[in-house]
């Protein structure tokens, strides 16, 4: 036990920090690895990492099995293996749930526990504080996007279906495209309704909510109700749908009854839309720091 005697005083006055200064480009890369690291529930309990590894296995494994199933089985009918466009479907789900649990995970503790003012003392502000939060999430949806396809084209390989020498550069274009603009379209919608309510849990229903909702009510609006089939350009995941059919050149007609021209002009009005909801949220919020 300690007495009093044992205590000392050094006088040492003040010392600045004379430690390396990142700037804002290393709290841009500390935010986004802590923002990435929380998303995915890294060196937090095994509740925290289950749901985000379910939910990317449901992106994965699918294509997994099918490499799988190729390898074992050369002569496998082709039309056993889904097409990339169709496969997408699947990744569309993924992304969905992905962003209602992780959405909130990375926005809103930092609203509730007052983090903000700390990141915006640092040299952060709110642009580059939104940007680190964008990479760290669109990171993990490019991997979603991306990884299941390449499994599917190597899975068409095997049993002699997959893309020529000639046809690599295309394919390549379409994935990664497809990868942005699906990443985009949900990430977007799941991070401006986690900007606009505090609870996390409260974020992840009404992501849901949303999307199944409002894909309910266009559906009744033009097959009951007769509305014109351009209702469904409300609906994410219709012109989610409709912008990767046009992306792989797929011959389907168009469930939002839109040209290829509009179609795109709504998954920008989507982008733009949700950005801007961002934005506008954090822009006219009052940090104290």
């Amino acid at each position: 036990m300690s007495t009093q005697g044992d205590a000392r005083i050094h006088d040492r006055g003040y010392r600045p920090y004379e430690g390396p200064r990142n700037g804002v480009q290393g709290a841009i890369k500390s935010v986004a690895v802590q923002s990435l690291r929380r998303a995915l529930g890294l060196r937090r309990s095994i509740w925290a990492k289950l749901p985000p590894g379910l939910i990317i296995g449901l992106a994965f494994v699918p294509a997994l099995v099918y490499v799988g199933v190729g390898a074992l089985i050369s002569d496998l009918d082709v039309d056993i293996i889904p097409s990339y466009a169709d496969y997408y479907g699947v990744i569309a789900v993924a992304l969905l749930l992905f962003m209602a649990w992780t959405g909130p995970e990375i926005l809103c503790p930092d609203r509730r526990t007052g983090m903000l003012g700390l990141y915006f003392a640092s040299p952060l502000d709110r642009g580059t504080y939104l940007f680190a939060k964008l990479s760290a999430i669109g990171s993990v949806l490019l991997a979603i996007t991306l990884g299941p396809v390449l499994f599917l084209a190597i899975a068409r390989s095997l049993i002699g279906n997959g893309p020529g020498v000639a046809d690599l550069p295309m394919l390549a274009i379409r994935m990664i495209v497809t990868a942005i603009v699906l990443s985009l379209l949900y990430g977007l919608l799941g991070l401006a309704i986690s900007a606009l309510v505090d609870r996390r849990a409260i974020a992840t229903a009404a992501i849901i909510l949303f999307v199944f909702a409002v894909s309910a009510a266009t559906s009744t609006m033009v097959e009951v109700a007769e509305y014109p089939s351009w209702i469904y350009a409300f609906d994410l995941p219709s012109v989610s749908e409709d912008a990767v059919n046009i992306i792989w050149n797929e011959n389907e007609v168009a469930l939002t009854g839109l040209d290829a021209w509009a179609v795109i002009a709504a998954a920008a009005a989507w982008i733009v839309g949700a950005a801007a909801i961002i934005w506008g949220r954090y822009r006219r919020m009052e940090v104290t720091r």
